[in-house]
C-alpha cells in the first residue's frame, strides 16, 4: 500500500513536472516570436532612418546648390550696377 501511495505520489510529480516544462516551453517560443517581431521592427525602422537620412542629405546638396545660384546671380547683379554707375 505504501508503495503505491509512493507510486501515485511520484506520477503526480511527474505530471505536474511535465506542465510546468511545457509552460516554460511555450514562454520560450513565445519570446523569440516577440524577439523575432521586435528584429523585424528595428530593420524596419533602420531601413526607414537610412531612407530619410539621404532624403535629407539630397535636400541640403540642392538647398546649397541653389543658394550658390543666386549668391553668383546677386553678385552679376552687383558687377552689372557697378558697371552702370561709372
Amino acid at each position: 500500500m505504501r508503495i503505491e501511495r509512493e507510486k501515485a505520489d511520484l506520477s503526480v510529480q511527474v505530471i505536474q513536472l511535465s506542465e510546468r516544462l511545457e509552460e516554460a516551453e511555450g514562454g520560450a517560443e513565445s519570446q523569440f516570436e516577440i524577439n523575432k517581431k521586435r528584429d523585424t521592427e528595428l530593420a524596419k525602422l533602420r531601413k526607414l532612418l537610412e531612407d530619410v537620412h539621404l532624403e535629407s542629405e539630397e535636400t541640403a546638396h540642392l538647398l546649397r546648390r541653389k543658394h550658390q545660384e543666386i549668391v553668383v546671380d546677386f553678385q552679376e547683379q552687383i558687377d552689372q550696377l557697378t558697371k552702370a554707375k561709372a
